[in-house]
């Protein structure tokens, strides 16, 4: 019997809590150790997913057997890196996650279940079906939206991670993008000073900006400027998303005559030569779109494509070279 399946037995005996809470939680531990250090060991085990989501929302954990809840969750969410896992969650084990973090954040339950619980959530939205069923399931996104105005701000950068995930597939943009109130709390998080929720904000915004339906709106919402100033940042990877959610945006009319005031072609010029090549790439696309289409700056435009291209390819000999 693996590991697993015991914990499962485990769980399913009456009064498990004080017979088994020990066991349970020696057994979890050791197979979190495992899931952690050996990705392949995660096979597929979507039936057992949905036992353990079922024992986690039926049974009533007190402060005494919160250690077992913490590394239930962390099982299922390292389960859950197994597509075949996320898979099989289907619309029932989708609903169990979601009634799961209702009864946590009814109960007021701690920072660190809530956030493992998102964790898990996370992880089960790599597949596309999954966030279609959040949206779906009655409360799905709105209980992750209230996660955003939390007073933690470690559930707050967990939810927003969530969000994320959903915002990547075109039923999660639609459930958000309309939102105005949403918008404006996810933009103000761009000025946040924690670099967990900065970042994921971004990338809930960056998600929702691929939509052009959702331009305006992002735009109403005072996006820009704050995109503006993150391009101050010495994080590489933020100025590349920022950068990007800038081309998204700048496809719009309106959109590029707000940047023009804002002399935004000469902050986007200066990216075009930055060492990060992500950064690079994202600036050629937003300089593509502030410019005119004349034939000179067609010219230019494949001119620094097939420049940045070039770099790239030198860069990837230079670090071969490296590691050799």
């Amino acid at each position: 019997m693996s590991l697993l399946q015991q914990i499962c037995c485990m769980l399913n005996q009456p009064n498990f809590h004080v017979v088994n809470k020990d066991r349970i939680v020696d057994a979890g531990q050791e197979l979190i150790d495992l899931l952690s250090v050996h990705n392949n060991c995660i096979s597929p085990l979507g039936v057992e997913v949905n036992s353990i989501l079922t024992s986690i929302s039926v049974v009533q954990f007190d402060r005494c057997t919160e250690i077992v809840e913490i590394i239930l969750l962390r099982i299922v969410k390292l389960l859950l890196l197994e597509p075949s896992n996320r898979s099989y969650l289907q619309k029932y084990g989708v609903e169990v996650m979601v009634k799961i973090l209702h009864q946590r954040l009814s109960i007021r339950k701690s920072a660190t279940i809530i956030t493992e619980i998102c964790g898990m959530i996370l992880n089960a939205c790599y597949e596309i079906q999954n966030v279609d069923h959040i949206c779906a399931t009655n409360n799905g996104v709105f209980m992750i939206l209230n996660c955003i105005h939390h007073v933690n701000e470690d559930i707050v950068g967990s939810s927003l991670g969530v969000l994320q995930a959903i915002c990547y597939a075109p039923m999660g943009r639609r459930t958000l993008r309309m939102n105005f109130e949403i918008l404006n709390k996810l933009v103000s998080f761009l000025s946040s000073e924690k670099m967990q929720i900065r970042s994921r904000a971004l990338g809930v915004i960056h998600n929702i900006s691929v939509d052009s339906v959702a331009i305006q709106p992002l735009v109403n919402a005072r996006c820009l400027d704050c995109l503006v100033k993150l391009l101050e940042e010495d994080d590489e990877e933020i100025c590349a998303v920022a950068l990007g959610t800038l081309q998204n945006l700048t496809r719009d009319t309106t959109v590029k005559n707000l940047a023009c005031e804002a002399d935004l072609l000469s902050i986007v010029i200066r990216y075009l030569v930055s060492p990060s090549v992500p950064c690079q790439v994202a600036a050629l696309g937003t300089f593509m779109n502030l410019s005119d289409q004349s034939q000179g700056t067609k010219a230019l435009h494949s001119l620094l494509a097939e420049t940045i291209a070039l770099g790239a390819i030198n860069s990837c000999i230079f670090e071969s070279k490296q590691q050799k």
